[in-house]
């Protein structure tokens, strides 16, 4: 018997801007609520279709790594 895996596709945040020629902005906010949303990260000038709609998408964090990889994880299995 022969089995073949075809595992789904995956790509770095690192890759993904690279290859659509984004960048990601990190900014600290003056006046956080809370140390965990001290910065938000999201990809400049970029909007994802939410139903008819186009919206931002960011993420939290309390460093600026910690941000980037809230951000991460909101997109993680979604398509690009």
């Amino acid at each position: 018997m022969k089995i073949t895996i075809i595992n789904v596709p995956t790509i770095t945040l690192s890759r993904f801007t690279e290859k659509h020629d984004l960048e990601i902005t990190v900014t600290e906010r003056e006046w956080p609520k809370c140390q965990s949303m001290r910065y938000y990260a999201t990809i400049k000038n970029a909007e994802i279709k939410d139903g008819c709609i186009l919206r931002s998408e960011h993420g939290n964090g309390h460093t600026p790594e910690s941000a980037i990889e809230d951000y991460c994880l909101s997109r993680e299995g979604k398509s690009e």
